[in-house]
Protein backbone atom coordinates (compact mmCIF):
# COMPACT_ATOMS: atom_id res chain seq x y z
CA UNK A 1 0.00 0.00 0.00
CA UNK A 2 2.85 2.69 0.67
CA UNK A 3 4.72 1.54 -2.24
CA UNK A 4 1.43 2.56 -4.69
CA UNK A 5 1.17 5.86 -2.67
CA UNK A 6 4.61 6.86 -3.40
CA UNK A 7 4.37 5.61 -7.62
CA UNK A 8 0.87 8.27 -7.79
CA UNK A 9 2.56 11.22 -6.06
CA UNK A 10 5.40 10.99 -8.44
CA UNK A 11 2.94 10.81 -11.14
CA UNK A 12 1.33 14.00 -9.61
CA UNK A 13 4.98 15.90 -10.06
CA UNK A 14 5.00 18.07 -13.02
CA UNK A 15 7.66 16.77 -15.13
CA UNK A 16 10.74 19.58 -15.79
CA UNK A 17 10.73 21.03 -18.94
CA UNK A 18 13.61 20.01 -21.26
CA UNK A 19 12.67 22.16 -23.86
CA UNK A 20 13.96 24.90 -21.51
CA UNK A 21 16.95 25.06 -23.62
CA UNK A 22 15.46 26.42 -26.84
CA UNK A 23 17.55 27.68 -29.24
CA UNK A 24 15.38 29.67 -31.00
CA UNK A 25 14.68 32.49 -29.10
CA UNK A 26 11.19 34.76 -29.10
CA UNK A 27 11.94 37.56 -31.75
CA UNK A 28 10.54 40.47 -30.51
CA UNK A 29 9.84 43.34 -32.97
CA UNK A 30 8.94 46.18 -33.08
CA UNK A 31 11.85 49.57 -31.93
CA UNK A 32 13.47 48.58 -28.34
CA UNK A 33 14.06 51.73 -27.14
CA UNK A 34 16.06 51.07 -23.46
CA UNK A 35 16.81 55.33 -22.89
CA UNK A 36 13.07 55.93 -23.66
CA UNK A 37 14.89 58.49 -25.27
CA UNK A 38 12.40 61.26 -26.75
CA UNK A 39 14.90 63.29 -28.28
CA UNK A 40 13.86 64.01 -31.96
CA UNK A 41 16.15 64.87 -35.35
CA UNK A 42 16.99 68.21 -34.24
CA UNK A 43 17.67 67.65 -30.79
CA UNK A 44 19.70 64.68 -31.20
CA UNK A 45 22.19 67.01 -34.27
CA UNK A 46 21.85 69.39 -31.28
CA UNK A 47 23.16 66.76 -28.97
CA UNK A 48 26.37 65.90 -31.42
CA UNK A 49 27.38 69.57 -31.57
CA UNK A 50 27.41 69.38 -28.02
CA UNK A 51 29.91 66.03 -27.46
CA UNK A 52 31.84 67.78 -30.32
CA UNK A 53 32.35 70.44 -29.13
CA UNK A 54 32.91 69.35 -25.24
CA UNK A 55 35.15 66.37 -26.81
CA UNK A 56 33.75 63.71 -25.48
CA UNK A 57 34.82 60.64 -27.05
CA UNK A 58 38.11 60.22 -29.21
CA UNK A 59 36.20 60.35 -31.98
CA UNK A 60 34.16 63.04 -33.89
CA UNK A 61 30.68 61.66 -33.64
CA UNK A 62 27.77 61.94 -36.29
CA UNK A 63 23.98 62.44 -35.65
CA UNK A 64 23.86 58.99 -36.94
CA UNK A 65 26.42 57.56 -34.85
CA UNK A 66 24.16 59.66 -31.65
CA UNK A 67 20.52 58.14 -32.73
CA UNK A 68 22.50 54.67 -33.03
CA UNK A 69 23.97 55.14 -29.11
CA UNK A 70 20.14 56.36 -28.43
CA UNK A 71 18.92 53.14 -30.05
CA UNK A 72 21.63 50.88 -28.64
CA UNK A 73 21.81 49.88 -32.12
CA UNK A 74 25.68 51.43 -32.14
CA UNK A 75 28.18 49.69 -35.09
CA UNK A 76 30.64 49.11 -32.71
CA UNK A 77 31.52 51.20 -29.36
CA UNK A 78 32.42 55.19 -28.61
CA UNK A 79 35.32 55.61 -26.22
CA UNK A 80 35.13 58.46 -24.03
CA UNK A 81 37.73 61.10 -23.28
CA UNK A 82 36.45 61.89 -19.85
CA UNK A 83 33.62 59.73 -17.65
CA UNK A 84 32.79 62.34 -15.53
CA UNK A 85 31.80 64.98 -18.49
CA UNK A 86 29.61 62.12 -20.10
CA UNK A 87 28.09 61.49 -16.65
CA UNK A 88 27.00 65.22 -16.37
CA UNK A 89 25.78 64.93 -19.91
CA UNK A 90 23.69 61.82 -19.00
CA UNK A 91 22.72 62.83 -15.78
CA UNK A 92 21.17 66.32 -17.15
CA UNK A 93 19.18 64.40 -19.80
CA UNK A 94 17.55 62.16 -17.55
CA UNK A 95 16.84 65.34 -15.22
CA UNK A 96 14.98 66.96 -17.96
CA UNK A 97 13.55 63.42 -19.01
CA UNK A 98 15.59 63.14 -22.05
CA UNK A 99 16.04 59.82 -21.60
CA UNK A 100 15.50 57.09 -18.34
CA UNK A 101 16.99 57.54 -14.95
CA UNK A 102 18.53 54.08 -15.33
CA UNK A 103 20.87 55.24 -18.14
CA UNK A 104 23.94 53.65 -15.97
CA UNK A 105 22.72 50.11 -16.63
CA UNK A 106 21.65 50.47 -20.28
CA UNK A 107 25.42 52.07 -21.02
CA UNK A 108 26.75 49.18 -19.41
CA UNK A 109 24.26 46.69 -20.38
CA UNK A 110 25.18 47.03 -23.98
CA UNK A 111 28.47 48.15 -23.56
CA UNK A 112 28.39 51.16 -26.05
CA UNK A 113 31.52 53.17 -24.51
CA UNK A 114 34.95 52.19 -23.74
CA UNK A 115 37.07 53.68 -21.09
CA UNK A 116 39.81 55.75 -22.57
CA UNK A 117 42.70 54.19 -20.96
CA UNK A 118 42.01 50.54 -20.51
CA UNK A 119 39.90 50.16 -23.22
CA UNK A 120 37.56 48.10 -21.54
CA UNK A 121 33.64 48.90 -21.94
CA UNK A 122 32.31 51.26 -18.82
CA UNK A 123 30.54 49.14 -16.07
CA UNK A 124 27.29 50.80 -13.98
CA UNK A 125 30.12 51.27 -11.39
CA UNK A 126 32.45 53.49 -13.28
CA UNK A 127 29.23 55.59 -14.51
CA UNK A 128 27.73 55.43 -10.67
CA UNK A 129 31.36 56.81 -9.49
CA UNK A 130 31.51 59.29 -11.90
CA UNK A 131 27.82 60.47 -11.89
CA UNK A 132 28.22 61.31 -7.87
CA UNK A 133 31.58 63.24 -8.59
CA UNK A 134 30.09 65.26 -11.27
CA UNK A 135 27.57 66.04 -8.84
CA UNK A 136 30.52 67.48 -6.14
CA UNK A 137 32.67 68.87 -9.08
CA UNK A 138 31.44 69.91 -11.85
CA UNK A 139 33.74 68.23 -14.79
CA UNK A 140 35.93 70.43 -16.57
CA UNK A 141 33.92 71.09 -19.93
CA UNK A 142 30.45 71.17 -17.94
CA UNK A 143 29.52 74.58 -19.23
CA UNK A 144 29.75 73.27 -23.07
CA UNK A 145 26.81 70.98 -21.75
CA UNK A 146 25.06 73.43 -20.00
CA UNK A 147 24.84 75.36 -23.11
CA UNK A 148 23.16 73.00 -24.86
CA UNK A 149 20.99 71.76 -22.48
CA UNK A 150 19.19 75.20 -22.01
CA UNK A 151 19.19 75.14 -25.79
CA UNK A 152 17.31 71.87 -26.02
CA UNK A 153 15.04 73.23 -23.69
CA UNK A 154 13.83 76.21 -25.29
CA UNK A 155 12.79 73.60 -28.42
Amino acid sequence: YHTDAVAIQEQALPKEKEESADTNPTKIVGKSNPFKSTLKANEIKLLTDCVNEANMFTTTVSAKILTDFFNCKLNGVLKVNNTRLLAYLMMQLSCYNYIVYEWQSVIANNKLILKKIKGEPLTRTDLSSATDQAKNIYPKGYEIIDKYIKQLQKG
